[in-house]
Order: structure tokens, then C-alpha cells, then sequence
């Protein structure tokens, strides 16, 4: 999370901060545009919107422009409201929560994004029970300065990272990552905890990946878990769609580890396959 583009929230840690956000580094120049939410989206798209889209910096979409995220793609080939509520470095736990804040009247569809970093904040919820613990102000600020250092532009650290990613290339090992099983009973509990009512709203689903990642388990065990016939029936009727084979290392930037233009406007034609 970039900063310099959010606030504290004492209910989520932080949203992003309303105006205007400039962000560069050595592979992107990009502008994002806050409305008074806190979220990437115009003022008028926080009234009314019939397809919300929750989701970390892939939804938010870092490293692309405003009209280039998947959320503005399909908001431009639909009849139908949206609003993109994607905020960087949240879990599914924080973005429900962050629903509950959302204008959900005539909520209709619902794009969940995943990532497999969102578990451990999942976890934590689910174990609160079903409470996350915000920190204060000041650790919030101290959080930002840390951030601020480890960030900041080096011309080693670009070099280490790339040095990275060719040996991810070569070995084939793209990541320490190992799928739990418990990932996929917390996400749907943290659905089924959710303060507003989904039992007439679309739920869509789908996992990002990072850079030359692109299969993951969580998908397929998702897809068997819900026909579970415990479940209610919104949790047995979510949509999956599955990006292995849509995505490619052309789609992704290969020091910042995000999806670029190119890439969003695949997610946004797999979803306007179903929306």
C-alpha cells in the first residue's frame, strides 16, 4: 500500500484518501482518482451501484490508469451501475466490512477478488470471533513510515528484485506459498458473517495470482466446497471463474508483481461473460 494515497480509518486501519493520487515508479506513472468513500471510483458511482467489485490492489488496480481496471472496463460495457471498492493490501475479512459501509440498495452483483495473502487476516477474523483488532492512529503512522523506507526507489533494490524473478524463471520456483485447506472454510465463513444480507446478490469469484503464479488450489476446492449443501444457497450459487491459461507473463509488470492494462481488460471479458 502506497502511503501517500490512504488515511487511518479506525474501523479498517485505512481507506484510500479522497482527491487526487499520483503514484510513479521505474515501470508505471499512474493517477488515481478518490472519491469522498475512500475508494477508487467517481462520486456518482458510490450512489445506487448495481455491481460492487471488492478486492486488494489487483481490484483497486494498481499500476494501471483510472479508465483501465477491470472495474472500468465492464462499467463501460454494461447498462448496469458499478463501483469499484478495491483498496490495496485488504484481506476478504476488511472488504466485507468495507460492504457494510457501501450503498447496497440496489446491489445486485458481487465481484470478489482473491489473493492468497488475504488468509492470514481471514484467519485472524474468523478467530476474533468474527472481530478484527484495529490498531491506533499512531501505529498507524508509524506503520506509514516503515512503509515509506522500504519502498523507497534504489537502483539495487530494482536490480534484486529483478535478479528475483529471472530465478524464479529458470528453477520454476515462483514462490514459497503452499495452499491450506482452512483458507477456503474462512472465506466462506467471513461471507456468511457479512452484515449485509447476500441471499439475493450474484457473487462472482475469482483469484489473482502474482507473476508466473498463475495455479493455485484455492479455486478448485472452493468449487467443491460449495456444493456442500450446508451452505446457503448464495454460497453454493458463487460463479468461479478460473484465470490459469488467460493470464500470461505479458500481462504482468515483473518488478512491481501487478497486472497490467492488458491483463485487466482479460479479467473484465471473463466477467462480462457472466454479469
Amino acid at each position: 500500500m502506497d502511503t501517500t494515497c490512504a488515511r487511518y480509518d479506525s474501523g479498517l486501519f485505512y481507506t484510500l484518501k479522497p482527491g487526487l493520487c499520483r503514484f510513479n515508479n521505474v515501470e508505471f506513472k499512474t493517477d488515481l482518482t478518490i472519491n469522498n468513500i475512500g475508494t477508487r471510483d467517481s462520486e456518482d458511482a458510490t450512489h445506487d451501484p448495481e455491481i460492487i467489485f471488492l478486492g486488494d490492489s489487483f481490484t483497486m488496480g494498481w499500476g494501471t490508469p483510472d479508465d483501465s481496471c477491470f472495474a472500468s472496463f465492464v462499467k463501460r460495457a454494461t447498462p448496469h451501475k458499478t463501483l469499484n471498492a478495491g483498496i490495496s493490501s485488504y484481506g476478504t475479512a476488511r472488504e466485507i466490512k468495507l460492504l457494510n459501509r457501501l450503498d447496497t440498495d440496489s446491489l445486485k452483483t458481487l465481484v470478489i477478488q482473491y489473493h492468497n495473502n488475504d488468509f492470514e487476516e481471514n484467519r485472524e477474523y474468523v478467530n476474533g470471533p468474527f472481530n478484527l483488532k484495529i490498531s491506533s492512529e499512531d501505529a498507524y503512522l508509524n506503520f506509514t513510515e516503515k512503509v515509506k523506507k522500504r519502498s523507497a526507489y534504489y537502483f539495487g533494490k530494482h536490480c534484486a528484485n529483478l535478479a528475483y524473478n529471472t530465478l524464479k524463471l529458470i528453477t520454476g520456483h515462483y514462490d514459497n506459498y503452499k495452499f491450506n485447506p482452512k483458507e477456503v472454510r474462512d472465506f466462506i465463513s467471513v461471507l456468511e458473517h457479512s452484515a449485509v444480507p447476500l441471499d439475493n446478490v450474484q457473487i462472482i469469484f475469482f483469484e489473482t495470482c502474482s507473476y508466473n503464479n498463475y495455479i493455485s488450489k484455492f479455486s478448485d476446492e472452493l468449487e467443491s466446497e460449495i456444493q456442500n449443501k450446508t451452505h446457503p444457497d448464495y454460497i453454493r450459487k458463487i460463479k468461479i471463474i478460473k484465470l490459469e491459461g488467460i493470464l500470461t507473463d505479458n500481462d504482468y509488470y515483473i518488478l512491481d508483481d501487478h497486472i497490467k492494462p492488458s491483463g485487466h481488460k482479460k479479467i473484465a471479458d471473463k466477467l462480462l461473460q457472466i454479469i
